[in-house]
């Protein structure tokens, strides 16, 4: 039985709807608990920077994150967020730049446009433009372009599983 298309496009906004609050909540939890004194960098003597721009559109950003008594170039992780391509963003997944950066890398964690309105390819052509722009700019931010990882979970993965087959 096929279902009424006016009835499809209501279950279509559904997902949409649920996919954006999960969005809201998530962001909303994350930005309350990284506030908190004891997950903020300094506690864990990591320096980062917010919202670094690597391209054009507004959500061409990334945040920087190395240990504070580092010196010299570190070895570098481009580290992409999942969320099913529609959701989340490097600001929620705060917590893979503190892990890694604990363990001596330079880390690069990135935003990418999402949804609907973004469709393939547009979020991979996002992180192959913060893919170069990480190689041209990381040894301004103390990482060595030279020593690079690809890192990223669910659609994070998906974007730099297809990075490393590009390069």
């Amino acid at each position: 039985q096929v279902a009424h298309p006016m009835l499809a496009s209501l279950q279509g906004a559904g997902s949409v709807l649920r996919t954006r609050a999960l969005d809201v909540v998530a962001h909303a939890v994350t930005s309350v608990r990284y506030k908190l004194p004891d997950a903020r960098p300094k506690t864990f003597g990591l320096v980062r920077t917010r919202n670094v721009r690597y391209g054009q559109e507004k959500e061409h950003t990334l945040d920087v994150y190395r240990p504070e008594d580092a010196t010299g170039l570190l070895p570098t992780v481009g580290y992409i967020h999942g969320g099913a391509f529609s959701m989340l963003s490097k600001d929620t997944h705060c917590v893979m730049g503190y892990q890694l950066a604990k363990r001596g890398y330079a880390v690069f964690n990135v935003n990418y446009r999402l949804g609907s309105k973004n469709p393939f390819p547009t979020p991979l052509l996002d992180a192959i433009r913060a893919l170069e722009w990480v190689v041209e700019r990381a040894s301004e931010h103390g990482g060595d372009p030279s020593q690079l990882f690809l890192a990223g979970e669910s659609a994070g993965g998906n974007l730099v599983t297809t990075l490393a087959l590009l390069r």
